[in-house]
């Protein structure tokens, strides 16, 4: 149960982000895309920028209204404790399984971003060892974020 909670949080959080950031820029393209598209921004409408905020914003408010009125309706104080209790191996899970994620799917970010960090290395973000040695790191930390996942579903 506080998997799905801490999930649910995390989904209105980003669908809140994403309508704001549509709010402050215009731009309809997701938040977190690489910037590479500067030149194809377009004047977005009044009209169009206030459908989209909806469409991101509405679904975030109602997930929201949901978690609360169910912890109301259900006594949230046992549900609240349960978080408070397993908030570490929550988030520790979660970064985890994210961090992962992110090596499997997208391991030329990763080595972008060793790069920026450390600009004298030499780190070949082309090079096929690179990438798989990367994945395979994804691979192993999102093993690990669902086994702390798994932990804290179990309860302990």
């Amino acid at each position: 149960m506080p998997v799905v909670v801490i999930l649910s949080l995390a989904t209105a959080c980003l669908l809140l982000v994403q309508a704001i950031h549509i709010l402050k820029t215009g731009d309809t393209h997701l938040f977190f895309l690489s910037k590479t598209r500067e030149g194809l921004r377009r004047q977005t409408l009044a009209s169009t920028k206030v459908g989209a905020v909806l469409v991101y914003g509405a679904p975030a408010c109602a997930i929201l209204l949901l978690l609360f009125l169910a912890a109301t309706r259900s006594g949230g104080t046992a549900i609240m404790r349960r978080i408070a209790e397993d908030f570490g191996n929550l988030f520790g899970g979660v970064l985890l399984f994210s961090i992962g994620l992110l090596g499997v799917l997208s391991p030329t970010s990763i080595l972008k971003g060793v790069q920026a960090a450390y600009p004298s290395a030499d780190v070949d973000r082309e090079s096929g060892f690179a990438a798989v040695l990367t994945r395979v790191l994804g691979a192993v930390l999102l093993g690990f974020g669902l086994l702390v996942l798994n932990v804290v579903k179990g309860g302990r």
